[in-house]
C-alpha cells in the first residue's frame, strides 16, 4: 500500500470528535440494558396477580356475583315475609359442633314480621361491609340471620365467633366464605335487644353496646 492510500485508510479509521469507540460501546450497552429491563417488566406479574386462576374466582376484598345477588334481593324489604336471628353467647361451650342446623336447634331465636324491623335488619346487612373471601375460617358459628322471602325462598347469613384481634367478622352465605365489618356483629345484637323478646340469651343480648 502506498503512502497516500495509507493516509486515506488512517483518516477513515480515525473516530470523529465526540464519538470515541468507548462512548459508542457504552451507548449500545445502555440501550441493551434498557431493553432488558423493559422485557423483564412485561414478564413480571403485577403485585397480587395469580397465574392460572379463573377470572371469576372471588378475591378477598371483593363481592362475588352470588353475594351481590343476595344483597340485591334485600333492597326490597317488602319482599321479605319474616326474619329470624339465631345466636349463642360468644365462646360458650356446647355438646355438639355448631353448624347451621345445630345452631338453629340450640341457639336463641329472635324473629319478627314487623316491616320496620325487617327493613332495619336488611339495611344493616346491605351496609355491613360483606365481602367474599377465598379461604374458610374454621371457627364455631355464633350468629345466623335468615330472611324468608314471600316467593318461598330464603337468604341466610351465618357468622362465626370473633376475637379482639380480628379486623373483620368471619362468616358465610350459601356455602361461600365471607367477611363483614365487626360493627355488624354488635348491630345484630342491638337489633335483637330492641325486639324485647325474652330468651335464655337475654342476659347477653340486653347488655348496653
Amino acid at each position: 500500500m502506498g503512502r497516500q492510500e495509507s493516509d486515506i485508510a488512517s483518516v477513515r479509521s480515525t473516530p470523529r470528535i465526540g464519538q470515541s469507540p468507548r462512548r459508542k460501546t457504552l451507548g449500545r450497552w445502555t440501550e441493551s440494558l434498557a431493553a432488558a429491563v423493559a422485557l423483564a417488566a412485561l414478564a413480571s406479574p403485577s403485585p397480587g396477580a395469580t397465574f392460572g386462576a379463573p377470572a371469576s374466582d372471588p378475591a378477598d376484598g371483593m363481592q362475588s356475583m352470588k353475594l351481590r345477588s343476595a344483597l340485591t334481593r334485600l333492597d326490597t324489604p317488602a319482599d321479605i315475609r319474616r326474619v329470624r336471628f339465631i345466636l349463642v353467647p360468644p365462646h360458650s361451650e356446647h355438646w355438639v359442633e355448631l353448624t347451621e342446623q345445630t345452631l338453629d336447634e340450640q341457639g336463641c331465636a329472635y324473629e319478627t314480621t314487623d316491616a320496620a324491623s325487617i327493613t332495619n335488619l336488611a339495611t344493616q346487612l346491605r351496609e355491613g361491609g360483606l365481602m367474599t373471601r377465598k379461604a374458610t375460617v374454621e371457627r364455631a358459628l355464633e350468629r345466623m340471620v335468615t330472611f324468608e322471602l314471600r316467593d318461598g325462598t330464603s337468604l341466610r347469613f351465618a357468622f362465626s365467633e370473633s376475637f379482639d384481634s380480628d379486623a373483620v367478622l368471619p362468616g358465610s352465605s350459601a356455602h361461600e366464605p365471607l367477611t363483614a365489618s365487626r360493627a355488624l356483629g354488635d348491630g345484630l345484637l342491638r337489633w335483637a335487644a330492641r325486639l324485647g323478646q325474652s330468651t335464655k340469651c337475654s342476659y347477653f343480648v340486653d347488655r348496653p353496646r
